[in-house]
């Protein structure tokens, strides 16, 4: 049984972006692994009021967790901070989809070190980077990330 990893750069992204290639794995007999990466906020405390009402992230580490059951996959729940958890450089939409704050090649390099961790650990068949749409920054570092690793550990095979 091969194994299929999705680095999902958000919890509902796997879901969402790649239904159809996890259920297909699953029913051919492949192991499915989703590894969540930025699905965690700041306390309240830190936040600004309007990023409240987004903020429930163990309700939705809860949703994902049963959705990614039904499929039959494994999985892991990161916990690294999300855009506008991480920065005040991602404030609003528009700031998230056009910025990149320069710590974040401190997050790119994390990010690298950690994703060639788990592949080398699982030596899954195939790796899912699901992009999304509108460009937001988390999903442009995981990708990235991703990326970069394809290139510089051959994986393209």
């Amino acid at each position: 049984m091969d194994l299929i990893l999705c680095f999902s750069p958000h919890l509902d992204d796997a879901i969402l972006s790649c239904s159809a290639k996890l259920i297909f794995e699953r029913r051919v007999g492949n192991r499915l692994r989703v590894e969540s990466i930025f699905t965690q906020s700041a306390d309240k405390k830190s936040q600004k009021p309007s990023l409240w009402s987004h903020a429930s992230y163990q309700d939705r580490r809860d949703e994902d967790k049963k959705a990614l059951e039904q499929l039959g996959a494994e999985f892991n729940h990161w916990q690294m901070l999300d855009a506008p958890f991480r920065s005040s450089t991602y404030q609003d939409w528009l700031s998230i989809v056009t910025r990149f704050d320069p710590a974040d090649e401190a997050t790119l390099d994390d990010l690298k070190n950690r994703m060639w961790q788990i592949i080398e650990s699982t030596g899954p068949k195939e790796i899912l980077l699901p992009l999304g749409i509108g460009g937001h920054i988390d999903h442009r570092l995981v990708f990235a990330a991703g990326l970069e690793l394809c290139h510089e550990k051959n994986l393209w095979d």
